[in-house]
């Protein structure tokens, strides 16, 4: 059953977080850039897709509006997007699970 998952981490930290969260999967996230998006960060786990990206995006607005102290946001996509890094420390701030579905 394929699932998504929201992350979030309180400080603006995507390119440490793509490394402790890599430490923690086992994985090495690929920096990539997009107009609206920035600077994000990816990597598959099996069939999930693993996304870390900033908010607010580029123009400035919120990505996930109800999460607006959340500046560093980490989405898993896909059959095993219970992945396990609730607690993983980046930069002094601890990664939350933020919503699943």
């Amino acid at each position: 059953m394929t699932g998504h998952a929201l992350f979030g981490i309180c400080g603006n930290l995507p390119s440490e977080a793509a490394i402790a969260i890599g430490r923690q999967l086992g994985c090495v996230f690929e920096q990539r850039e997009s107009h609206y998006t920035g600077d994000y960060w990816t990597a598959k786990i099996g069939s999930t897709m693993v996304k870390i990206i900033t908010q607010p995006d580029s123009y400035g607005d919120p990505v996930e509006s109800e999460f607006p102290s959340y500046r560093t946001l980490v989405y898993a996509d896909g059959d095993q997007s219970n992945i396990q890094i609730e607690g993983v420390i980046v930069g002094g701030c601890s990664v939350e699970r933020l919503r699943t579905t």
